[in-house]
């Protein structure tokens, strides 16, 4: 039992770590925030991985997952509402009423590709930097990867090609609402299709029955 539990431990002394971090005013870049997570959630599944064969059951793994999947949601809002490194602001971004209007005009697209098509076309020219460009169509398509191995893992009617996709545009949608209702962010269409376009092709990779299996087996310790 104590094999299993020191890797637990080692996983909360690396969260420990960065919650420290991030309520200091150490400046921490993005990808010491990636090791550090990554690292506890590795380690917290080596820990799993052992105690389930310990006690000879997958609840352990279960419990993994579920952590691992809170970790992701808390990871995501803090991303798309309070990151300043993504442009967000927290909802307590109140803007005045003189500069509503001019808000309202420009942090609402419901014209699709056109967002898309605007990074594109700079990518030539120096008016948008190649790294903000990235950040939107890249981040934007990946954010969402995630939900494709968690939501088919932990609800089995998510297994459903249909019930997935409409999870996934109801969150994305909802992320957007949430972000142009608080200002923290723009309401744009071309965010739902990046968005739930990187779900849905990941969803449908991890479709393929030996990958499927091989998840399964990996993250539940269960065969299908």
């Amino acid at each position: 039992m104590f094999r299993a539990l020191k890797w637990y431990l080692l996983s909360i002394l690396l969260i420990a770590i960065y919650i420290i971090i991030e309520m200091s005013s150490i400046n921490q870049i993005e990808i010491s925030r990636l090791i550090l997570l990554c690292g506890s959630c590795l380690f917290m599944y080596i820990g799993g991985y052992k105690l389930s064969n310990e006690v000879n059951s997958n609840i352990p793994m279960k419990i993994n997952l579920w952590i691992f999947f809170i970790i992701y949601l808390v990871l995501l809002i803090t991303l798309t509402l309070f990151d300043p490194i993504w442009g967000r602001h927290g909802i307590n971004n109140v803007i005045d009423t003189d500069s509503f209007s001019y808000y309202i005009d420009n942090a609402f697209n419901y014209i699709p590709f056109k967002t898309i098509n605007i990074y594109i076309r700079n990518l030539s020219y120096n008016v948008i930097s190649k790294q903000n460009i990235m950040f939107n169509l890249v981040g934007n398509f990946v954010c969402m990867m995630p939900f494709a191995l968690f939501l088919p893992l932990l609800f089995k009617s998510e297994n459903k090609f249909k019930v997935f996709l409409e999870t996934v545009l109801c969150i994305t949608m909802s992320i957007e609402v949430v972000q142009f209702i608080t200002t923290s962010g723009t309401c744009d269409i071309d965010d739902i299709i990046l968005n739930a376009g990187g779900a849905v092709l990941l969803y449908l990779f991890i479709s393929i029955k030996p990958i499927k299996r091989c998840l399964f087996k990996v993250f539940l310790k269960e065969e299908i």
